[in-house]
């Protein structure tokens, strides 16, 4: 079922962006780690947290803007 569908977002990364130690695996070549959240600011927040890239200025004003 899509995220939307739930009225949340998610983003699936590109292969190998996020490491997936820890993930059960069911397909090597289907398997994503990737965040689900509120909204698309909430979840470049936790994108950016897990793959340990700093968001830049103008993203953290656009992520503190949004509106729940």
């Amino acid at each position: 079922m899509p995220a939307s569908h739930c009225g949340i977002v998610g983003v699936t990364p590109s292969y190998g962006l996020i490491a997936t130690e820890g993930v059960f695996p069911l397909s090597w070549s289907l398997d994503h780690v990737g965040p689900l959240a509120r909204s698309v600011a909430d979840a470049a927040i936790l994108l950016a947290g897990f793959t340990g890239a700093p968001l830049s200025w103008r993203e953290r004003q656009l992520a503190g803007s949004a509106s729940g």
